[in-house]
Formats: structure tokens, C-alpha cells, sequence
């Protein structure tokens, strides 16, 4: 669930269009499920690999069904060799594999990303994989969670949530009044402040508000 969730953002990027993610995360869980019965691994859909089979083949959009029955085929094929292949391969050469695709993904989200992306985002990402190592994926997960909802209060605190300032003297109200009013208003419509808002509002951006009233009030 969290591989799907995790990829399933960047798999849109790549590919420029949406996808349905229950949909994709239903057919993950019924992939998974057959696949058990044979002993495979865990397995959803990877934003890498997306990235990779695009780079290779620019008309990726136009043919992906095709590349991805061609890949199960040619799993199917390899299965009742997989044992024989498996024990026949070194072990160095597998851990050779691992490495190369931890190195190739802390490269590509890591090291690649660090112009794209603000300072604070990139910290984010090095923690994410950092804790991840210490303590698992669902704690990094849950970490990133709560950094990220941090990082977004920072950063949208500092955005200003007043978008306009007037009194009664220029902006009236729907309602028709009489002459009287009317004049009242005109001339003493400038000792009532009104404050347009913008945004949503929670303790960082409300003592923005409370900061400029008190101005205002001096």
C-alpha cells in the first residue's frame, strides 16, 4: 500500500497523465496475491522503472502495454529455470545488483534533485532515507508525514493572508440605505476598518492578523 501510494504521484508525472490509484492498488493487491503462491516477493508499481522504460523508449505512451506484457512474458518463461539460474548465480553478483539500485536511487531523488528542489525539502528527503535505514519504512513514512506538514505550516505562515485593507467609507454593503446613512457613512466611514482575507487561517497566519490590527490600532 505504501509503495503504491509513494510511486503512484511520480508514476503520473512521468507518464503526464492521471491514474487511478485504487484501481492501481486493487490490482496490485490481486497481483500480489498470485504471485504468493509461487513465492514472489512483494511487488507495485515503480516510479524508476517507469522513468527508465521512457528513457529507453521515447514512444513509452504508445507501446506500454505492449512493454509490460513483453516483461511478464518473459518472467514466465524464466520461472521454471529460476531456481537452477538462481543457485548458479554468485552471490557477490546480487548484492552487486542491490547496491547498484540503492546507489542509482539515492542518486537519481538524492543527488539530482538537490538544485530542483528548496533546501528544506532536500533535508527532508535525506532524513526520509536516513531513518529509514535506522528505523524501517513505516517509521520514515510516518516521520516524513509529520516533518512535511511542519515544513508546509513554516512556509505558509510566512505568505500573507491579508489581501486587501478599505473602510465603510469606499466599500458599502448590499443594502440601500437612505440619505442620512449615507452621508454618515461618507464621513465617518474611515474609523471602520475593513480586512479582506485570503487563504486559510491557523495559529501562524492569524497572528499576522493580530499583528497588523494592532498596528493599525496604534
Amino acid at each position: 500500500i505504501f509503495g503504491t501510494l509513494l510511486n503512484g504521484n511520480g508514476v503520473e508525472v512521468i507518464i503526464e497523465r492521471n491514474i487511478d490509484l485504487r484501481g492501481s492498488m486493487i490490482k496490485t493487491g490481486i497481483a500480489n496475491m498470485l504471485s504468493s503462491l509461487f513465492g514472489s516477493s512483494i511487488s507495485y508499481i515503480s516510479a524508476s522503472n517507469t522513468s527508465e522504460l521512457k528513457s529507453i523508449s521515447p514512444n513509452y505512451n504508445q507501446y506500454r502495454q505492449l512493454a509490460v506484457l513483453a516483461m511478464c512474458l518473459s518472467f514466465l518463461c524464466v520461472i521454471p529455470f529460476s531456481q537452477s539460474i538462481y543457485l548458479n548465480i554468485p552471490p557477490y553478483i546480487s548484492s552487486g545488483i542491490l547496491l547498484f539500485i540503492g546507489f542509482l536511487i539515492v542518486h537519481q531523488w538524492l543527488f539530482l534533485q538537490y538544485k530542483r528542489m528548496i533546501v528544506s525539502d532536500w533535508c527532508l528527503s535525506v532524513a526520509i532515507v536516513i531513518v529509514s535505514l535506522s528505523f524501517g519504512i513505516v517509521v520514515a513514512i510516518g516521520m516524513g508525514i509529520v516533518a512535511a506538514l511542519v515544513i508546509f505550516a513554516i512556509h505558509y505562515s510566512r505568505l500573507s493572508v491579508i489581501r486587501g485593507v478599505t473602510d465603510l467609507s469606499r466599500r458599502h454593503s448590499n443594502v440601500d440605505r437612505g440619505p442620512v446613512e449615507t452621508s454618515f457613512l461618507d464621513e465617518a466611514g474611515h474609523e471602520a476598518c475593513l480586512i479582506t482575507l485570503q487563504g486559510f487561517l491557523f495559529f501562524g497566519t492569524s497572528v499576522q492578523i493580530v499583528n497588523y490590527i494592532d498596528r493599525l490600532m496604534a
